[in-house]
Parts: structure tokens; C-alpha cells; sequence
């Protein structure tokens, strides 16, 4: 009787054991359902934004910057960079000023006092 007692007490406490991990895994995967349902909005997110960049529009604009500011070419396309050399801007000279030398006050007195 007292190994027929020990054996039910071994399988109520593996039963229970087993529960309780059982109860941890649902949990586990309730978090991952979860995140899942998150990921999956946001590929849905990133997916729209895709299908709004995929047009021929967008591609030949990606195109000339690519060109442009990145200097790069196709695989079947010969990239030539071309070294300008420009010629240095003339110094602009100032225009001789016409006004005297003598102070701006001195000059209101003229007009003012006209004689």
C-alpha cells in the first residue's frame, strides 16, 4: 500500500509539474502571438510605403541622383569624371568715389545754407 501511495504521490507532482510548464508555454506563446501580430503590422506598414516608392517616376529619380551625387554607373556603363578647369573670376575694381572727402555734416550746411 505505502508504494502504491508513493507512486500516486510521484505522479500528482509530475502532473502538477507538467501543468505548470505547460501554463509557462502558453504564456510564451501568447508573447510571441503578440509580437508577431506587431511585426506583421509593421510589414504591412513598410509594405505600403514600397508599393507608394515603386514607380518609374521614383526609380529614374533614385537613378539620377545615384549619378549625380554618388558618381555611380551601371555595371555595362563606362563612368568618366572630367576635371573642368575654370578660369579664376576678374577682380571686380571698386568705381573711384565721387563724393569729397569732407564730413557728411559739412556737406548738409552747404545745402542748407545756399547764400
Amino acid at each position: 500500500m505505502l508504494v502504491l501511495l508513493l507512486a500516486a504521490a510521484y505522479f500528482v507532482v509530475a502532473f502538477t509539474q507538467q501543468a505548470m510548464r505547460a501554463r509557462e508555454l502558453r504564456a510564451d506563446i501568447a508573447e510571441h502571438q503578440l509580437a508577431l501580430t506587431k511585426l506583421r503590422a509593421e510589414n504591412d506598414a513598410l509594405q505600403d510605403q514600397t508599393n507608394l516608392y515603386a514607380t518609374d517616376a521614383y526609380f529614374t529619380y533614385v537613378e539620377q541622383r545615384a549619378r549625380r551625387d554618388l558618381l555611380l554607373a551601371n555595371a555595362d556603363e563606362t563612368l568618366v569624371l572630367v576635371n573642368w578647369v575654370g578660369t579664376t573670376p576678374a577682380t571686380i575694381k571698386p568705381a573711384p568715389s565721387a563724393q569729397p572727402d569732407e564730413p557728411n555734416w559739412k556737406r548738409w550746411i552747404e545745402v542748407f545754407d545756399q547764400r
